[in-house]
């Protein structure tokens, strides 16, 4: 039984990874699972490209021997009606991996989302927030490639960070 992987990104360039560490990922799990797939047969990746799978692969290679079923999120600054703060990402290797431009860092994102690898969704997720935090909703929307905010999903926003407000200035005793 083959103990590596063969990745093929979507531009051609091939990665060989550790097949205990691409286990990481519920799709490649599942892929190899429900198949009869042999696993020295590469793995094309159609929409993701070299960069984000070499990305990925120093990812998952570094946090191998972390289990994925008990990852929990990362920690965020909290406000007694839930998490609405800036994430914080403390460990000093995630800080140096995710140090990268934004639009790396969102095909990232969603190259985790699409693996399945929760760990580094939340991680690439939380870092996406901490970058967007004061952007506006229409370049947020822009930056992760959504369409506009329809008129109602405006409403619905307005209305939530509106009953938000009063609830933080009632706990305040404002």
């Amino acid at each position: 039984m083959n103990t590596t992987l063969k990745l093929i990104s979507s531009d051609g360039m091939s990665f060989i990874v550790s097949k205990r560490a691409m286990l990481k990922s519920k799709t490649i799990q599942s892929m190899i699972d429900d198949s009869d797939m042999e696993t020295d047969e590469p793995i094309r990746f159609n929409n993701i490209e070299s960069s984000e799978v070499e990305r990925i692969v120093t990812y998952i290679e570094h946090y191998v021997d972390d289990d994925e079923e008990k990852y929990v999120p990362i920690e965020c600054e909290e406000l007694e009606f839930g998490m609405i703060g800036k994430p914080i990402i403390t460990n000093k290797w995630d800080l140096d991996f995710l140090d990268i431009e934004l639009d790396s860092l969102v095909k990232l994102m969603k190259a985790a989302d699409y693996l399945s690898i929760p760990s580094l969704g939340d991680l690439t997720a939380k870092k996406v927030k901490l970058v967007t935090y004061d952007f506006p909703v229409e370049k947020v929307r822009e930056v992760l490639g959504l369409p506009p905010e329809t008129e109602e999903e405006k409403k619905e926003r307005l209305y939530d960070e509106k009953m938000l407000a009063k609830a933080i200035a009632m706990a305040r005793g404002n």
